[in-house]
């Protein structure tokens, strides 16, 4: 005898099990994609607040998740009222705070990354920081030219100590005492990245301890008011990428050295300038001495007044045969730094997957940069190229914006389309005769014939290309890349062109 229906115990359906549905808000968030700032995401809660409406375990479980990230700038539009936050603030697991607060809303002991920037209320801060132990990033960024007490900068430098679990540490524009900056590193047994903005007072230091776990350094901060800046490379024997500004005063005999005698296993060294506009006066001696002292390096970005023989001789050496990745950011002469980069790439002594060469002054002469093909190239792993920097404001650069249009149909003036056959720089007063690759269909059979094509949109063209001389270039270019076995890529200015199947 079967038992009554309504004695039979209802079975769940699987939106009601929690297990299903705490899988479920795995896939869905209140983040997305923002749709104007690229890298950058933008809160979109629509889907989030759906799930919460379903029923009360969907709302308990999906409430953390609309709250996991509290982005205090993305959401200022929102007016979320302060006791909302402090309600909800035990899930934050994700902050950032851009607003100067004088009480503190924020009432979560769980954080994992922590970004603060412009917080004036100095003991709200560190109270926050104190209160999350478990921090495994931190970003605290003050207000410039701030004048903080010596008592509350030992207040916040032991909120600093506090934080073991710490893996990355971001500090900008923050006043340091005597070794208060060790004290602090030498409490972070597992720190990886370590980032210095516009940071000062790194004296002589008088005592150290080697910091085994750090792998990442970012220095970003003027040399002259940090003497002792330098010495901290001793401290990081396990260093593996480096990225600073090498301004006038930067030390780059001392940070050579140190590269050379403790930091044995960096692969990685980016030395530009902040805003790309000044290279400092690197003397060609400390250039070499730079470039030698890390020999395990694969990954090389340098800035640097030109390209010089010694520069380029260096490049070459054995020493650093395990480079794979190269930028160049020179200004300088046309024909004696396109020159030297032909001496590299004519030679089969390096290892270059990748080489980027770029003039930030975007003035060198498309006729003068012939010089680099004076010797044919003989790159055997080659597989991507770049220049860039070809023309400036006044010149021939900027007539095919003004007399033809910013667009030229497919190819535009990149083959010579509208704006083609109109005088370079260079070029002598009387008339010549357009070079007949440049034609639109003689492109097309070009690229096809070897098996290539253009990526960059058709509306997207640079008017640089314009001139006679800079359609010449782009034709031996191309004619030189289609014969390197490995080249996949190739970028002449804003023009990509790639190998079809990769």
């Amino acid at each position: 005898m079967s038992r009554p229906a309504e004695s039979r115990p209802k079975r769940k359906r699987a939106i009601d099990l929690p297990e299903i549905v705490t899988r479920i808000a795995w896939f869905i968030t209140p983040w997305r994609p923002h749709p104007k700032e690229k890298h950058n995401y933008e809160f979109f809660p629509r889907h989030v607040l759906a799930c919460i409406k379903v029923n009360r375990l969907w709302r308990d479980t999906f409430t953390p998740v609309l709250w996991t990230v509290f982005n205090e700038e993305a959401m200022a539009l929102r007016n979320i009222p302060d006791a909302i936050i402090r309600a909800h603030s035990c899930h934050i697991r994700f902050l950032e705070v851009t607003k100067d607060r004088a009480t503190n809303p924020f009432q979560t002991t769980q954080l994992r990354r922590l970004t603060m920037k412009g917080w004036n209320h100095y003991s709200v801060c560190t109270d926050l920081v104190v209160n999350n132990p478990g921090l495994t990033e931190l970003e605290w960024m003050l207000p410039q030219d701030n004048k903080i007490e010596r008592l509350t900068h030992v207040r916040m430098q032991l909120a600093l100590e506090s934080l073991r679990q710490l893996t990355a540490l971001f500090l900008g524009d923050w006043r340091f005492y005597t070794n208060q900056l060790i004290r602090i590193l030498r409490t972070k047994p597992v720190l990886e990245k370590l980032s210095l903005f516009g940071i000062e007072g790194i004296a002589q230091l008088q005592e150290g301890t080697t910091v085994e776990s750090l792998t990442h350094l970012f220095i970003n901060s003027d040399w002259k008011p940090n003497p002792g800046l330098a010495e901290l490379f001793q401290y990081f024997p396990n260093l593996d990428r480096l990225v600073f500004q090498p301004d006038d005063d930067c030390p780059i005999t001392e940070i050579s050295s140190h590269l050379r005698k403790t930091c044995k296993k960096v692969t990685a060294i980016q030395a530009v300038d902040a805003y790309m506009f000044s290279y400092g006066s690197i003397s060609e001696k400390d250039q070499v001495d730079l470039i030698v002292s890390t020999p395990n390096c694969v990954e090389l970005d340098f800035a640097i007044p030109a390209l010089s023989a010694n520069v380029a001789r260096a490049l070459l050496s054995p020493q650093l045969k395990n480079l794979r990745n190269l930028r160049l950011n020179v200004s300088g002469n046309t024909k004696v730094n396109l020159g030297y980069a032909n001496r590299i790439l004519a030679s089969v002594n390096h290892n270059l997957t990748h080489f980027i060469l770029i003039n930030v002054a975007s003035n060198w002469s498309s006729k003068k940069c012939m010089a680099l093909f004076e010797r044919p190239w003989a790159s055997p792993t080659l597989e991507y190229f770049k220049l860039g920097g070809i023309g400036s404001p006044g010149s021939d650069a900027f007539t095919g914006i003004l007399g033809h249009g910013l667009y030229g149909g497919y190819g535009g003036p990149a083959f010579g389309g509208a704006g083609h056959g109109q005088n370079d720089a260079d070029d002598p007063p009387q008339a010549f005769n357009p070079d007949p690759f440049v034609s639109e269909s003689s492109a097309d059979k070009l690229l096809a014939k070897n098996g290539w094509k253009l990526l960059t949109p058709a509306y997207y063209s640079t008017s640089v290309l314009d001139s006679r001389y800079s359609s010449i270039l782009l034709k031996r270019l191309l004619k030189q890349v289609f014969i390197l076995p490995r080249m996949r890529s190739v970028t002449f200015e804003n023009h990509e062109y790639a190998k079809i199947g990769t």
